[in-house]
This record gives C-alpha cells, sequence and structure tokens, in this order.
C-alpha cells in the first residue's frame, strides 16, 4: 500500500499535514521580500533568478506547508495575474525593509 507522506504520523500523534496546517504564515500580504534561486531544466536550459518582489498571496503545498506567490505589483488584478510566482516558503524568502534608498533602487540586488 502506498502511503503519503503528508500521512505520515509524527512523535506528537499527528500526521505531518496536521502539523503543517498549524504552522501560521509569518509574512503579510504587500511585504517586499528578496528571493534567490537557480533552476537547471536539462539540455542547456536554465533560469537564475534575484528579484525583489511583493507577496501578492497566502497558499498551501498538498502537505499543508505555508507558501507564498510573489508579484512585482503590490496586489493582484487581471493584468499581473500571469507574472505571479507561485510556491515560495519562508525560508525562500528575505524580508526588506522599504527604505528611501530601496525605493529609489540604490544598493539593491548585488548577487554574492
Amino acid at each position: 500500500m502506498i502511503q503519503s507522506v503528508s500521512n505520515v504520523i509524527e512523535k506528537n500523534g499527528k500526521t505531518i499535514k496536521e502539523n503543517n496546517l498549524e504552522l501560521k504564515h509569518n509574512i503579510s500580504i504587500g511585504t517586499l521580500v528578496e528571493v534567490k534561486y537557480d533552476e537547471w531544466y536539462g539540455d542547456g536550459a536554465c533560469e537564475k533568478v534575484h528579484a525583489r518582489l511583493f507577496i501578492v498571496a497566502h497558499g498551501r503545498d498538498c502537505d499543508g506547508t505555508p507558501l507564498y506567490s510573489l508579484c512585482h505589483h503590490k496586489t493582484i488584478s487581471q493584468y499581473n495575474k500571469i507574472s505571479i510566482k507561485i510556491g515560495f516558503t519562508e525560508s525562500d524568502l528575505k524580508i526588506i525593509e522599504q527604505t528611501n534608498n530601496v525605493k529609489k533602487g540604490k544598493f539593491v540586488l548585488e548577487w554574492k
């Protein structure tokens, strides 16, 4: 019999999914965050991303893990839905304080 990982019972007697559903989203919608990732697709296709985007929605993975959706606009509209990036965990994100320098584009997106 195949068992879903999210149905595995943990030490506290609850499933992984039950425990994950108790986790809260700790970053508010509208917060500016920085995300970095690279993805290898094979045959030379790849993606390297370093971006500052706004959290526009909260969601959950199939195992209940809190996820965040990001966009270059603070709010979702019919015109920017296609540019929303989904499926980021809190550990993928770094909160960025919106100082005047940040708002003017100074000292941003330095890949180290």
